[in-house]
C-alpha cells in the first residue's frame, strides 16, 4: 500500500468515529511507502489523544514508531501505547502498554489507530 494510501485510512477512521469533536492531524511522505503522521483529537468528553507514527507500508503496515497517548479531560493518563525499548522484561519488547499510570506496564501488540478509537469508544461507553 502506498503511504498516501495509509493516510487516506487514518483520516476515514477519524471520520468515521462519532466521538471526535476535533481532529488536527500532520502528515509527512517520506517517499512512496513511508511516512510520518501526527495528531491531536479532541473528544467529545473533552478526552484528548495524542499520537505519532512513523510507518512504513510497502510489505504491510510497518510501524517503526508509535505512540497513542490517551488522557481525560484533566491530562490524565488512561493509557499509552508504544515502542520505546525501555521495558525490555515485558514479552512483547518493544511493544507495550501503559494503563492508568506510566508505571503499569502490560504486553501489547502494535495497535491501529482504528483499534485506539475503538479502545477509546468502549471506555467512553460510546461503542
Amino acid at each position: 500500500m502506498r503511504i498516501d494510501a495509509y493516510f487516506a485510512q487514518i483520516r476515514q477512521a477519524i471520520d468515521n468515529c462519532s466521538f471526535v469533536r476535533n481532529a488536527s492531524i500532520l502528515t509527512d511522505d517520506r517517499g512512496t511507502f513511508e511516512g510520518f503522521v501526527r495528531g491531536d483529537l479532541v473528544l467529545s468528553d473533552g478526552s484528548r489523544l495524542h499520537w505519532r507514527e512513523f510507518v512504513n507500508t510497502e510489505f504491510g503496515l510497518h510501524q517503526i514508531m508509535y505512540s497513542f497517548q490517551y488522557m481525560d479531560d484533566q491530562g490524565n493518563l488512561i493509557f499509552r501505547y508504544d515502542n520505546t525499548g525501555h521495558h525490555a522484561n515485558v514479552s512483547t519488547f518493544p511493544h507495550h502498554k501503559h494503563e492508568g499510570s506510566m508505571r503499569k506496564i502490560v504486553a501489547s501488540a502494535p495497535p491501529s489507530l482504528a483499534d485506539v478509537l475503538a479502545e477509546i469508544g468502549r471506555v467512553m461507553g460510546a461503542a
